[in-house]
């Protein structure tokens, strides 16, 4: 602003001159035709003094024509400044803007490096009063919401002692365990193998994209890369799951429903249209749109991911990625659910920031079997007590009695536990009653 105060003054002050300059030209040039003209008519007309009428307009037009030109160069000069200074507070504005978002979208395939989020946030931890409506539960996670370790592939257990009462938990999850407590529909979108970005692209939270194919007017169509909108790849794990059919059966590109395969042997995925119709061809981003991002938005969210990665070793990052699922949801009640392997002291950093980030909406479960573990309940329950687990409970680390040999998966001992664990938690935050 200031300096173009100084323009418009410097440019003002060359006009005024140029005024002044004319007005005593154009003074002299009439005083000298007067003079001129009364000598010839007392003296005869003398040609090497003359200025004829015509000289003395186009002087006059030259003097305008400049004083013009003055005028325009400094009604352009003021434009180009006012026109630079918006542009600059419109980029100020941009980039404020940027910061509270994850990350813009690159050009599709161009894998670029995460912007990390700074701490300003849309999301807060505080705990909204239930409104009472009957919901569903949707569980989003990985192998640990899928319920891996309890399946047909790992061992049969005994039956245990609930509420005194022999009770048959094999093939139990955390996601069908909290569905018997609750009497809620609960869905679970866990997904074994995927990192915390490709969950949250699933969800909705975050968008993934495609370009540069075409879809034919029937058939398939081959995908080599699905990035999400921060830049990197996606790379769903179609492993028949519940989550993962929920999500791909039936997804939609450019407003084309199809299903989403993989191909081993091109490495890559692979879209076909369910029904017929006119060819796409995509030049530009195009979003992959899962039916679960559209059916189950307001459901109460169960989280629980980045045990595969996915959040570039940033908790901020991962936070940012938890905030953008609950924001796409349209809900405020929420459960963040940690991780359940590993010691205290590998998990501290990872579950202090989630803790500090949703306050009452998170959940050590970690800490929390170690705690239920402790106070002597395996016993009680009449559950398997594993030689190692008393050194395991030293270091803060869910026991073996309650884990399948890959040391991360837990059976369906401690995806019951972990249920029970949630369950406690949302009537807490009053999502249901006992």
């Amino acid at each position: 602003m200031k300096n173009n105060r100084k323009r418009i003054l410097l440019i003002s002050g060359f006009i005024i001159i140029l005024c002044i300059a004319g007005y005593f030209v154009g003074t002299y040039i009439n005083s000298r035709a007067n003079n001129r003209i009364s000598l010839s008519s007392s003296q005869g007309f003398n040609k090497d003094n003359q200025i004829s009428q015509e000289d003395l307009q186009m002087l006059e037009t030259q003097a305008i024509e400049i004083q013009k030109e003055a005028e325009i160069t400094l009604v352009t000069q003021v434009l180009e400044d006012q026109t630079l200074e918006r542009q600059a507070l419109e980029t100020k504005e941009v980039s404020k803007e940027a910061t509270n978002v994850i990350q813009t979208k690159p050009e599709t395939g161009n894998v670029v490096d995460t912007i990390v989020p700074i701490s300003v946030r849309k999301i807060s931890s505080e705990v909204v009063p239930y409104d009472g409506l009957m919901r569903s539960i949707t569980c989003w996670g990985d192998s640990l919401t899928e319920g891996t370790g309890s399946g047909p592939n790992y061992p049969i257990l005994t039956n245990i002692k609930i509420n005194g009462v022999s009770t048959n938990v094999n093939g139990k999850t955390m996601p069908s365990t909290l569905g018997e407590l609750t009497n809620l529909t609960v869905y679970n979108m866990g997904v074994y193998g995927e990192d915390s970005r490709t969950i949250a692209c699933r969800q909705g939270g975050l968008k993934m994209y495609v370009n540069n194919i075409t879809i034919p007017a029937i058939g398939t169509v081959r995908i080599s890369h699905i990035i999400c909108e921060d830049g990197k790849q996606v790379d769903p794990n179609l492993n028949g799951s519940y989550g993962a059919k929920a999500c791909f059966d039936e997804c939609s590109i450019g407003g084309i429903n199809g299903s989403l395969s993989y191909d081993w042997d091109t490495d890559s995925f692979m879209f076909t249209r369910l029904q017929s119709g006119a060819e796409l061809v995509i030049s530009i981003d195009t979003q992959i749109i899962t039916s679960p991002s559209i059916d189950r938005i307001g459901d109460i969210l169960i989280l629980q991911m980045g045990n595969n990665g996915g959040y570039d070793d940033n908790y901020d990052v991962l936070i940012a990625q938890y905030d953008a699922m609950i924001e796409y949801n349209q809900c405020k009640y929420y459960i963040i659910v940690g991780d359940t392997d590993y010691t205290a002291e590998y998990r501290a950093d990872w579950e202090n920031a989630l803790k500090r980030a949703y306050g009452d909406h998170f959940i050590n479960m970690r800490q929390y079997i170690v705690d239920f573990v402790n106070a002597g309940e395996l016993n009680d329950m009449e559950i398997p007590v594993n030689p190692d687990d008393f050194k395991q409970l030293e270091n803060g680390e869910v026991p073996y009695s309650l884990k399948v040999w890959d040391e991360s998966h837990m059976n369906s001992y401690g995806y019951w536990i972990e249920g029970n664990a949630i369950y406690e938690k949302g009537y807490e935050l009053g999502y249901w009653d006992y």
